[in-house]
Formats: C-alpha cells, sequence, structure tokens
C-alpha cells in the first residue's frame, strides 16, 4: 500500500508538471498570454474539444501532439494506480478476513476479550507473552489500528465488531469458548454482554470488570463467576504496600524477582476419566515429573494446603499449583484434564 502512495504522489507531480510545461511551451512557441496557455493546456489534456485559442503554427501541433501523447500516458497510469490501491486494499482486506474467520472457527477453549481499552490492551499484553489463544472484540477503528500498529507483524485474531450483538459474540466462537472477559469501560455494556455470553454457552468462565462496585451482584447474577474492580484491586494493592511490608500478593511477590516472570499459579480440576485418580502424590512424582509444585488440593469448598505426600488423588479434586506455562501444559498432559488461570 505504501509503494501505491508513492506512485500516485509521483503521478499527481507528473500532472503539475505535464501542465507547467505545456503551458509555458505554448507561451514560448505561440506567444500566448499566461491565462491563454494555460487554458490550451487544459482542453488538450482534458480532451472536451473546444477550439483553439489561436491557430496553431507547425511548431505549436507538433508540442501539442506531445502534450496530448504525455496527459494520456499520465492518465492511463494514474487509472491504474487508483485500481490498484482499491483492488488491493479490498482483496487484501477480504482475504484476511476469511483466514482469520477460519482460524476462529478451528479454535476451542479459547478466551474472548471484549474492549481494547487500558485494561484490555494490558489484558492482551498478557495473553501475547503467555502464547494464550484468545480473540479480541473492539468496535472501536481507532482501537484495533492501534492494536495493529502494536503487532504488526502477529496474526492474532480480533473482531471489529459490538459485543453487544450476539452474531458478534458468535463470529468470535463463542459457543466453544472455555472463558468470556468483557472489560469495557461501561458496567451497562459489561452487564448486558455478560448475560449474552453465558445465553449462547451456559458453561462459560465470565470474569467481568466493574467500574462501580453497586453494579458488582447484577454481573453475578447475570452470570459472571468473577467481578473485579480495576480501582479496588489497586487500591488494595498500594495500601498493603504502604502500610504492612511483610504482607504480599502473589504478584507482588512475584514481580520483585527477575526470575520469577513467567510464575504463575494455576488449578487443574481432576475430570473422572482421568488416569491420576486413585494414586497419591508419592507415586505421582508430580515435581519430579513436570517441575511444578503443588501447593494444594481443592475439594467439596475446602482447600488442603501443603498436602501430605501419601494423599490420594480423586475425581473432582482441584490441584492447586504454581509454575511456568509450559509446566502447567505438562501436568495437564499427565492428567488428561485442562488447566484454568
Amino acid at each position: 500500500m505504501k509503494n501505491e502512495l508513492k506512485r500516485l504522489l509521483f503521478t499527481v507531480s507528473a500532472i503539475i508538471l505535464l501542465i507547467s510545461t505545456g503551458t509555458f511551451g505554448y507561451i514560448y512557441i505561440e506567444n500566448l498570454t499566461f491565462l491563454n496557455a494555460l487554458y490550451m493546456t487544459v482542453i488538450t489534456l482534458s480532451s472536451v474539444g473546444f477550439s483553439e485559442v489561436t491557430p496553431l503554427s507547425t511548431e505549436g501541433k507538433i508540442f501539442t501532439i506531445f502534450v496530448i501523447l504525455s496527459g494520456i500516458t499520465i492518465f492511463l497510469y494514474l487509472l491504474g494506480v487508483i485500481t490498484s490501491i482499491i483492488l488491493e486494499g479490498f482483496f487484501i482486506d477480504y482475504i484476511k478476513g476469511v483466514k482469520m474467520k477460519k482460524l476462529i472457527n478451528n479454535l476451542e477453549k479459547h478466551t474472548i476479550i471484549v474492549g481494547y481499552g487500558r485494561t484490555g490492551e494490558n489484558l492482551v499484553d498478557n495473553f501475547i507473552k503467555n502464547n494464550t489463544p484468545f480473540v479480541l472484540i473492539e468496535n472501536s477503528l481507532d482501537a484495533i489500528d492501534r492494536f495493529k500498529i502494536k503487532y504488526p507483524l502477529k496474526n492474532f485474531l480480533y473482531i471489529c465488531g459490538d459485543a453487544t450483538d450476539d452474531q458478534t459474540l458468535i463470529d468470535a466462537g463463542i459457543k466453544k469458548a472455555a472463558t468470556f472477559i468483557p472489560v469495557l469501560s461501561n458496567d451497562a455494556d459489561n452487564l448486558f454482554t455478560t448475560m449474552s455470553a453465558k445465553f449462547l454457552n451456559p458453561n462459560l468462565n465470565i470474569i467481568a470488570r466493574v467500574n462501580d462496585n453497586h453494579n458488582s451482584a447484577k454481573l453475578k447474577k447475570a452470570g459472571a463467576n468473577v467481578v473485579l474492580s480495576p480501582h479496588e484491586v489497586t487500591a488494595r494493592r498500594i495500601y498493603n504496600l504502604a502500610t504492612e511490608n511483610n504482607i504480599l500478593t502473589f504478584t507482588d511477590f512475584m514481580e520483585n524477582y527477575q526470575n520469577t516472570k513467567d510464575i504463575t499459579l494455576s488449578k487443574v480440576k481432576i475430570c473422572h476419566s482421568s488416569p491420576v485418580i486413585g494414586k497419591n502424590l508419592i507415586e505421582l512424582e508430580i515435581p519430579k515429573k513436570t517441575g511444578l509444585i503443588i501447593i494444594g488440593i481443592g475439594h467439596d469448598n475446602y482447600v488442603n494446603f501443603n498436602p501430605d505426600p501419601h494423599t490420594v488423588i480423586d475425581e473432582g479434586n482441584t490441584l492447586l499449583t504454581m509454575g511456568t506455562f509450559n509446566q502447567i501444559k505438562k501436568l495437564e498432559h499427565l492428567c488428561k484434564c485442562e488447566s484454568e488461570f
């Protein structure tokens, strides 16, 4: 596209140069005034068929032939450039759209992020950093352009559309998604998209942003599993850091050390067909096989932190783990179950 714009600029410059050459050529050859010479040049290039200002000499006729042929050449070139710009933009967008739709249709257990404001942008950065599949929904063309400029060489999936429209959610693969995260700046929009998403996929794990805490209960009733206020979370962290130096959140702790940037907490729920059922932690050798640390085992709304090595894994248990993304994937493979972050 940049090359086409350069060609367009070159063509416009050539037209201006030709008009200037024609004007001063008629002044020199036919002794016309500036206005008459400009008039002759314009009617010659435009081929409107108006009569000549004055009968042309032999030299004037030869010069007119030169102006006509040059004009035809330049205008044909201009037509080609404009056509190329139109077709290139159309076909590239069309091909990209078809490819993106196909990639989205092939996704399963992915995350849908709604909104690319400040919260959404930071959220997307984390998903990209950890190679976690996601689809971004944003109805602002400016925000989409900002997203594409930030990651120009990456084929990340996005939809420019209104998340309150069910069809937009369907296009983003809502029926096969695992997690839905509306982080719009308007609580009403977050509420409506949460309701729509839960209706289209009742099994969704929905993590919703709330700006006014009075709306938290409404979002939970609408189907959100977790409701978070960015302002409240930030304020709580600042308070803890300011008043209790010994009290740190997991994130605070990890940010203090360079070699812990890729460490995260996750949970793996043991499904009914998992081969680890009936085995204890000693037999499974999870730390040895995966590199993960098992920090707890959850069952029946109770968490057993720092579990005894002889603890037997049962169906429905949730393994609380700490490690890298790749280590978590190893545990998923070992348990034949999927993790949640």
